[in-house]
């Protein structure tokens, strides 16, 4: 799932599929709240949006995806774990950050999950 709400129909192009038109409010406000990914990437996007945007946004998607890359080309944005991600690794190469964080509330989510599955099975 790719989304870009300025840049879809040159992703169209490039690549041949769709693309989502979600801004970063949609997503913030929960336009994915039914769906679990296994990595989110944001790609040049990340640093452009404001702080309460952003936190309201990565919180929103710690509980969507175990890992998220982000990629920028500054020190911005900066993601503490009170936006429910740590940060794993980091590697700057020619003027490009790239950071793999993983989601504190993510695994939170699926250890709950688990721990209902395994009381049904019980049951």
């Amino acid at each position: 799932t790719a989304t870009d709400p300025y840049t879809f129909k040159a992703y169209a192009q490039r690549t041949g599929m769709e693309a989502e038109k979600y801004s970063f409010k949609d997503i913030a406000n929960g336009c994915y709240s039914e769906k679990k990914f296994d990595l989110v990437i944001s790609s040049f996007a990340l640093h452009l949006a404001s702080k309460s945007m952003l936190w309201a946004m990565l919180s929103q998607l710690s509980e969507l995806a175990p890992f998220l890359v982000v990629l920028t080309p500054h020190k911005r944005p900066d993601i503490p774990t009170s936006m429910g991600w740590e940060l794993v690794e980091e590697v700057y190469q020619e003027r490009i950050r790239c950071r793999l964080y993983r989601s504190l509330a993510f695994i939170v989510t699926e250890r709950e999950e688990e721990g209902k599955e395994k009381e049904e099975e019980e049951e």
